[in-house]
């Protein structure tokens, strides 16, 4: 876990979230150890929970505990994340759906599957929740 580079930008804009204000969590099938000392080593352990398992029945069903365990709204969460099933996983649980392109699927298989937001660089995101959240805004003052 030590040897797997940090996406280049990804630090400042997880701090900048963090910042913000943003509650950041962390859903993966990978061992909370091995996450919190990936985290640790490369200076982004800025998240406030780190939710992990797996399930035969589909990513969304841990998706679905988290927002339960934690007492979330559907409508305040955002799914990042960097897989089809991902972009997958949070559409079946209801919930906003950013896919980055520097991970494990291309483009153009992420783009197929109509994601509320798609980038590119780390640098996006920012701009991406700030769309994502002007659209919710905007949805909830409409009658």
């Amino acid at each position: 876990m030590l040897e797997i580079p940090l996406i280049d930008g990804i630090h400042t804009v997880l701090h900048t979230l963090k910042s913000k204000g943003y509650r950041l969590g962390i859903v993966s099938s990978n061992g909370e150890e091995n996450i919190r000392r990936f985290l640790k080593h490369h200076d982004v352990d800025v998240f406030e929970v780190i939710h992990t398992g797996s399930s035969l029945f589909g990513k969304h069903r841990i998706i679905d505990r988290f927002l339960s365990k934690f007492d979330l709204n559907q409508r305040e969460v955002v799914f990042i994340g960097d897989e089809v099933r991902d972009v997958e996983a949070a559409q079946k649980s209801g919930i906003h759906v950013i896919a980055v392109t520097w991970g494990f699927n291309s483009h153009e298989a992420l783009l197929t599957l109509k994601p509320d937001k798609i980038v590119t660089h780390p640098t996006e995101l920012l701009p991406a929740l700030s769309d994502l959240n002007q659209h919710r805004t905007n949805a909830t003052d409409t009658p």
